[in-house]
C-alpha cells in the first residue's frame, strides 16, 4: 500500500508539473497572439518606409511601363519595335532609336502618351 501511495504521489505531482507547464505555454501562446498584430504592423511599417523598398518597387513599376509602352508601340502597323527603346523613370517615358520619318516618331510618342501611368514623353528619337 505505501508503494502504491508513493506511485500516485509521483503521478499526481507529474499531473500538477504537466498542467502548470500548460498553463505556462498556455499563457506563452497568448502573450504572443496579443502581440503577433503590432509586431506585423512595425514589420509592414518598417517595410514601407525602408527606401530600398520603395526603390525595388519604383524600379519595378518602371520596367513594367517601359514594358507596356515597348508592346503598346509593336502594336501599331508602320512602328518596328525593334528600332525603338523606352525607358521609364516615375512616369517619364523616354522614347530612343532610330526611326525613318518625322510621322513615324509623331506616332510612337503619340502612342506612348497614351499609355496608362505615362505622365510624360521625352522624345529623342532620331530621324533618318
Amino acid at each position: 500500500m505505501r508503494k502504491s501511495v508513493s506511485t500516485i504521489a509521483v503521478v499526481v505531482a507529474l499531473v500538477a508539473c504537466t498542467a502548470q507547464q500548460q498553463q505556462q505555454t498556455q499563457s506563452q501562446l497568448q502573450n504572443a497572439a496579443s502581440a503577433a498584430p503590432s509586431a506585423i504592423a512595425s514589420a509592414a511599417n518598417a517595410v514601407r518606409t525602408n527606401p530600398e523598398v520603395k526603390k525595388a518597387g519604383r524600379n519595378l513599376r518602371d520596367a513594367a511601363l517601359s514594358a507596356a509602352v515597348e508592346a503598346a508601340i509593336a502594336g501599331q502597323a508602320g512602328l518596328n519595335v525593334f528600332h525603338i527603346g523606352a525607358t521609364a523613370h516615375n512616369g517619364v517615358v523616354t522614347l530612343t532609336g532610330t526611326v525613318s520619318s518625322a510621322a513615324i516618331a509623331s506616332t510612337a510618342v503619340r502612342t506612348a502618351r497614351h499609355v496608362r501611368g505615362v505622365t510624360r514623353v521625352v522624345n529623342r528619337l532620331n530621324v533618318r
